[in-house]
């Protein structure tokens, strides 16, 4: 009888389901794979990495620091109102093909010697539209004062203005308490922080000043990565792998993936065997 247990059509719907469930399986097995995290406290769900170059570090080979499992990159492409890193375009480039979740490029500030419009102009003009999962990055760490916080929330807005990308903010602790300004805190901060500085992430995070939390903390610049040579700074960034494509303006995936290819999966095999001739 059609749908007992011993019979042909129930035998092939049991295979059917088993090869399901094991092509299930084998993607939560791809889901771990090659992503680099560190452990926090109980509960909390494990960081996500990635680095951050310049014309210091040389040629990196971007598709061996992806499978390092590093998510994320940023990398340098101006500094004051003139200036382009001589690896900019190759980075964003080999960036590009790796297949990261966010990519990053920072402006390298001076607000010693030039005002912030002419900075951002600068920086607009060199990177362009910026394409899915890029993001625009302002380094602020030198000559401190009352005045560069505005300075810098000058850049930033007409950064956020001329590429539609909210921009990220990296500094230092002890410069962030020298730019009193709250017209900075709307912006993501990827703050410094490097404790001993061996490589390792420090058991004490950074504190944030005005800001509520970090979203990047760059632990280290002392730690080595397969594809570049030398040392290289490492962060970690606060948050889930869909939050972290958000800020590249992308569309986070599905909540519930595995649940989907579920559902996908047991629709078309029910589908072929409605399909099937009857024994």
């Amino acid at each position: 009888m059609s749908g007992q247990a011993g019979s042909p059509r129930a035998a092939g719907f049991r295979s059917a389901v088993s090869a399901a469930v094991a092509v299930v399986l084998g993607a939560v097995g791809i889901a771990g794979v090659g992503v680099v995290v560190t452990a926090g406290p109980a509960g909390a769900a494990p960081a996500i990495h990635g680095i951050d170059v310049s014309g210091w570090q040389g040629t990196v080979d971007w598709g061996a620091v992806r499978r390092s499992g590093r998510l994320f990159a940023f990398a340098k492409a101006t500094e004051g109102a003139t200036s382009v890193d001589s690896t900019y375009a190759g980075n964003r480039l080999g960036m590009a093909g790796a297949g990261f979740a966010l990519r990053g490029f920072y402006h390298f500030a001076r607000p010693d010697r030039n005002t912030a419009a002419a900075e951002a102009a600068h920086f607009l003009r060199t990177v362009g539209p910026l394409g899915p999962g890029e993001v625009p990055v302002l380094d602020l760490e030198v000559a401190p004062g009352a005045g560069v916080g505005d300075w810098a929330a000058e850049w930033l807005g007409l950064v956020a203005q001329g590429t539609g990308r909210t921009p990220v903010l990296y500094s230092y602790q002890s410069y962030l308490y020298s730019i009193p300004t709250s017209r900075l805190t709307q912006y993501p901060l990827w703050v410094a922080a490097w404790g001993a500085d061996d490589g390792s992430v420090p058991a004490t995070p950074p504190r944030t000043d005005r800001w509520s939390r970090w979203t990047w903390w760059q632990y280290t610049s002392n730690t080595t990565v397969p594809g570049v040579v030398g040392r290289v700074d490492d962060s970690i960034f606060a948050g889930t792998a869909a939050e972290l494509a958000g800020y590249g303006g992308t569309v986070p995936p599905s909540a519930d993936p595995l649940g989907d290819l579920v559902r996908g999966l047991l629709t078309n095999i029910l589908t072929g065997l409605q399909g099937a001739p009857k024994p």
